[in-house]
């Protein structure tokens, strides 16, 4: 193989690793709005039931109404179980969300893990 193509291969290895890299840190990205809007859709739900009391009566139907409608509208993902644990991760973690001034910074949550990890741990007792 002559310098040139070995310079080529070199070239090309290092480009592979550049796009490889950009594509898992976009997808780091989507998953942690991803988990910041489940925090945000929990947070809505929570507020909803408790429509301004301390506490809330767990509204069964409101979830499964709320599955149905936005499982019809944005496909799967919002099973009436995801949208339980939505709630509960809201409920679980709401002292860590940051209150933020600006619609950028609404995504600078203190939230690390993926969404598969945080349901992991609501189902620790």
């Amino acid at each position: 193989m002559n310098q040139s193509a070995t310079n080529q291969d070199a070239l090309y290895q290092h480009i592979c690793e550049l796009v490889v890299a950009a594509r898992q840190t976009v997808a780091r990205g989507i998953d942690l709005v991803q988990v910041r809007t489940n925090f945000e859709i929990g947070r809505h739900i929570v507020e909803h039931e408790q429509q301004g009391k301390g506490r809330a009566d767990y509204g069964k139907e409101l979830l499964t109404h709320l599955a149905d409608r936005l499982t019809s509208e944005f496909g799967k993902g919002f099973a009436r179980s995801n949208i339980a644990y939505m709630r509960s991760f809201y409920l679980a973690y709401a002292g860590r969300a940051q209150i933020v001034q600006t619609v950028s910074g609404q995504f600078a949550a203190p939230f690390r893990l993926s969404w598969s990890h945080y349901v992991f741990l609501l189902g620790i007792k």
